[in-house]
């Protein structure tokens, strides 16, 4: 308390560039921007009631002012042979989302989302499968502010429960994937100018529990400090996992730290204390004067694991080209993808990777079954429209351990298959299919099927034959 009082102290809040009206809805609702000129007739120009909610005047001066929105997420998620056993499981699943913004002139805000969520099947362990919000919770509710320093500087500060995205959602999330959403406890800064922003932040974890109350995680503690240029906003759409960067016209560089102090953290060597300081280099774009683009992220991390020594490291690589001139508009890429593992559980020094808090679907299936930690993966991707309000996507994955000394991680910061039993890295071969269609601003309707052929370290880590896994998810979204 005594960290966010201070933080409240200077509060001094935010500004978003508002390029035209009404505005594109964003994952994390509050980076929309829904102010406009007060002698501007947004009613005139608004496209149905719910662009009219969203500037509503409470003060004769107009600079007092709130707006309202909302998410309904419908979806059923299907498995046969799941974990590449003799085991079915279906489930349907519901959230809401709910939220209300209140301006004070230029320079201050205050903003509140409420989540609710429920499922079929309460015994779904899965992460984001089995941990519904029956009777709701708390997501966002944090006061803002801002100061103009300048014709293009601006700093900003915000302090309360929050969500936090950093990166390419490798490492900090909010999870869109999942059924209750990460928002945290604490405070940050930020310092735009012209075209970058220099952002810290200083945070709990929230616990939200069925129940519907909610409590900061005291035992865990995230600070971090970031440089990014600002021209690119995450919106990521359930089905079709990370961003296509063609779809991106400006270079995107954001070299980040992130410092996390956490209890109980499984590993295949032990489960212990882990303090880790994570250096990241994100760098992203369009090459100039080229029909390709590319993507480069290195990580690597220090820091303490009870008594051993961290010393782990991920890469990602990607390059794509996009055939402006052919019909649909196919922008195809292969990717490169390795997390290090623990060669010697036994020793003093670990070696396995930890993506802290990432979107735990888009990278290896929609299925959401394994984290980046101790993984070796190559992929190749193509994206393709069909209609202008239609897109497809299909990947293929070669999938191995990086280590054989380490186990195979979930999702849900556990363990999936130990180390023992098998000497063989090669964890099989994935493919799927996804499509995203949106009839109008509204509607998002998704359908993903993936196939998950496994490789001889699950043939030979369980006592029965392992199965191809199917997975089959439907999704329905509606946001006003």
């Amino acid at each position: 308390m005594k960290r966010l009082a201070i933080l409240f102290i200077v509060v001094c809040s935010s500004g978003f560039s508002q390029e035209g009206w009404p505005p594109e809805y964003k994952d994390m609702r509050f980076l929309e921007n829904w102010n406009t000129d007060p002698e501007q007739d947004s009613a005139r120009e608004a496209r149905d009631w719910s662009d009219r909610i969203k500037t509503l005047y409470l003060s004769s001066n107009k600079k007092v002012r709130a707006s309202f929105g909302g998410q309904l997420r419908l979806r059923y998620m299907g498995t046969i042979n799941e974990e590449f056993k003799d085991s079915n499981s279906g489930l349907f699943t519901m959230r809401a989302r709910l939220h209300g913004e209140f301006n004070f002139g230029r320079h201050f805000r205050v903003f509140g989302e409420g989540i609710y969520s429920n499922t079929t099947n309460d015994d779904d362990v899965r992460i984001g499968g089995g941990s519904p919000v029956d009777k709701g919770a708390l997501l966002n509710l944090f006061a803002e502010g801002r100061f103009e320093l300048g014709a293009n500087n601006r700093l900003t500060t915000w302090v309360g429960r929050r969500e936090i995205q950093w990166g390419h959602e490798r490492m900090l999330s909010p999870g869109n994937w999942l059924m209750t959403r990460r928002s945290w406890d604490g405070g940050g800064v930020s310092f735009d100018l012209k075209n970058y922003s220099f952002d810290w932040f200083l945070a709990n974890p929230v616990i939200v529990v069925p129940d519907g109350y909610s409590t900061r995680d005291s035992e865990t503690i995230l600070w971090g400090v970031r440089m990014k240029t600002l021209q690119t906003d995450y919106s990521p759409g359930a089905g079709l996992g990370g961003t296509s960067w063609s779809r991106h016209q400006k270079m995107l560089i954001e070299p980040y730290f992130i410092n996390a102090q956490r209890r109980d953290v499984v590993f295949q060597q032990s489960t212990d204390s882990d303090h880790r300081n994570t250096f990241g280099l994100l760098i992203a774009g369009p090459i100039r004067n080229t029909p390709l683009d590319f993507e480069f992220e290195g990580i690597y991390q220090t820091g303490t694991h009870g008594n051993s020594e961290i010393r782990a490291y991920s890469l990602t690589a990607e390059l794509g080209i996009t055939f402006e001139s052919l019909y649909s508009r196919p922008h195809l890429w292969v990717a490169g993808d390795y997390s290090s593992g623990d060669k010697d559980p036994g020793d003093q020094e670990l070696g396995t990777f930890d993506p802290l808090y990432p979107q735990v679907s888009t990278w290896f299936g929609e299925h959401g079954l394994i984290d980046r930690k101790n993984l070796t993966a190559f992929s190749a991707n193509l994206d393709f429209e069909p209609f202008p309000a239609m897109m497809l996507r299909l990947t293929y994955w070669n999938l191995n351990r990086s280590e054989q000394n380490d186990a195979v991680y979930n999702t849900s910061g556990g363990i999936l298959r130990p180390a023992s039993g098998s000497s063989s890295k090669d964890l099989g071969d994935s493919f799927q299919f996804s499509t995203t269609y949106e009839p109008g601003y509204h509607w998002q309707l998704t359908f993903t099927y993936n196939y998950w052929n496994p490789g001889s370290f699950f043939a030979e880590t369980q006592d029965t034959r392992a199965l191809v896994q199917h997975f089959l998810m439907i999704t329905t979204q509606y946001t006003f």
